[in-house]
């Protein structure tokens, strides 16, 4: 569980396990709260996800961490991805800040890399059989 963030009056927080509430998926989800009657304002979605096996996100993706930005008037939001998102207090606007660092590891220096296949190397390889 992720801190929440107060202020004006409000709390933030990250809305983990959602699916149990029937919004459709678990993670990308912030609630306003009002301290003083502990009612819960409203819930937006900041990013979705879009399961199954063809989807390049099988799993659930939870937000990390939730800072108030811009004069306090908004939040940033970042995923488990390192995505991160912005959402206007005011309008509850959301938009991408930065997105996820791409982790594709960089190719392995002592693996030679795989030869072309003989049709790809052009005339002279179909010519002498290379």
């Amino acid at each position: 569980m992720i801190a929440p963030v107060e202020h004006g009056g409000l709390r933030y927080e990250a809305l983990h396990w959602a699916k149990e509430r029937g919004l459709g998926q678990n993670g990308g989800f912030v609630a306003a709260i009002d301290i003083a009657s502990g009612k819960e304002l409203w819930v937006q979605r900041i990013y979705e996800i879009v399961y199954g096996d063809k989807s390049p996100q099988k799993y659930d993706r939870f937000i990390t961490t939730l800072t108030l930005i811009d004069g306090d008037t908004a939040l940033a939001v970042t995923d488990q991805t390192g995505a991160v998102y912005r959402l206007d207090l005011g309008t509850r606007a959301v938009t991408l800040i930065s997105a996820a660092p791409d982790t594709t590891p960089p190719p392995n220096p002592r693996k030679p890399a795989k030869a072309e296949p003989a049709e790809k190397k052009g005339f002279f390889g179909r010519l002498l059989g290379d």
